[in-house]
């Protein structure tokens, strides 16, 4: 069986805030944040994907080649995520741009309401940003 693939990113603007998505779906997600993302589609790459799905959610479009990947996680269930992130001055222009509520957030004040790990791969993303190469991870 082939794992459904995803990608996920944490987007930075030039002052340290990050961008989440309030999510309505799936329902595990319902009522959290987290970082924008989504499937990755037949014949699609990655990075192709991860400047697709964050222009769809937010209405920025980032070249996939910006897109810094730091890591993978593996779900017992089936699933692989892709993770980026960007530090990008056009972060600051993210709107919402479907049903799902976009915003950005200074780190001091991340929202509690968060999908369990996003608070953790917030802090390793930031690190592979600065160029950190001991960053890159696999979860399993």
């Amino acid at each position: 069986m082939t794992a459904t693939q995803y990608v996920l990113g944490f987007a930075f603007d030039d002052v340290g805030r990050v961008a989440l998505i309030h999510k309505a779906r799936p329902a595990w997600q319902a009522n959290q944040w987290n970082g924008i993302g989504g499937h990755i589609e037949e014949g699609e790459s990655s990075r192709d994907a991860m400047e697709r799905e964050f222009f769809e959610e937010t209405g920025v479009r980032l070249d996939a080649s910006l897109w810094t990947r730091f890591g993978r996680m593996h779900g017992q269930v089936g699933f692989e995520v892709d993770l980026y992130t960007i530090v990008h001055e056009r972060i600051r222009d993210v709107q919402t741009a479907t049903d799902e509520e976009v915003k950005l957030f200074c780190m001091w004040q991340l929202p509690q309401m968060m999908i369990d790990n996003v608070a953790s791969l917030i802090h390793l993303s930031i690190l592979c940003s600065k160029g950190d190469p001991q960053v890159a991870i696999e979860y399993k």
